[in-house]
């Protein structure tokens, strides 16, 4: 089953180890950054469906965006994000997979490495799996529920699978960012990559781990100072 590119995608969560052992044989990408692109456009979908008009406008002033009165209402401004969410994730997510693979190709081969490129972006892809078990648990999930808040959506808070349930009303957009991104879906994604880079990378098990706590690492640094900057 690992050895057709569809197949990987599932035998990587139950069977980690042969899954990486036939990337490093024959690396697979195209199938699954399309898989995953298209569950993320997906999940963005229904979940701005269930958003409420009047949470996207408070959102938007706390970020000290004031809606023209003369502009568009607040429902038109939400489809116009909710395309723009779709759209994001089906062109902008195969570019942030390509430069995490990129992270970790270089990164690797400054340990030692002899990994080319494609298997790197082969390994980073099947290794974010879980996020697209995220997504396909989040699809029904969004349908279930009769509204949600801007803060659920952005943040994952609704699958109640990392800390965001912690945050209250007066906490601010950085410590929530923080808090959403101890994740279970994230750190399943860690234990993949660890054992994704340490089989087709051919390095040592904690040289694989400290690379992928360096990447994760930067990515939540990422996501801390975007909060911080429209907050």
């Amino acid at each position: 089953m690992e050895e057709s590119a569809f197949g990987r995608l599932v035998a990587v969560l139950f069977s980690p180890g042969k899954t990486f052992e036939a990337i490093a044989r024959r690396p697979t990408w195209v199938v699954g950054i399309i898989v995953l692109a298209l569950l993320g456009a997906a999940v963005t979908y229904v979940g701005f469906t269930k958003v409420d008009p009047d949470s996207f406008i408070e959102m938007m002033r706390e970020q000290g965006r004031e809606m023209p009165a003369d502009g568009p209402s607040p429902e038109s401004m939400l489809e116009i994000s909710k395309w723009a969410g779709v759209i994001g994730a089906l062109l902008v997510s195969p570019i942030v997979y390509a430069i995490m693979a990129l992270l970790f190709w270089v990164s690797l081969r400054m340990l030692g490495s002899e990994m080319d490129f494609v298997r790197s972006l082969s390994v980073a892809i099947h290794g974010s799996v879980p996020l697209g078990v995220a997504a396909i648990i989040g699809i029904p999930v969004a349908l279930g529920r009769s509204e949600m808040s801007m803060e659920e959506l952005q943040g994952g808070q609704y699958l109640m699978s990392n800390l965001g349930f912690l945050a209250g009303d007066e906490t601010s957009a950085v410590v929530r960012a923080l808090l959403t991104s101890v994740d279970l879906f994230s750190i399943w994604c860690i234990v993949l990559l660890t054992i994704g880079y340490r089989i087709v990378a051919r390095v040592t098990r904690g040289a694989a781990l400290a690379v992928t706590l360096a990447v994760w690492a930067l990515g939540v640094l990422l996501k801390v100072a975007m909060a911080a900057a429209f907050s």
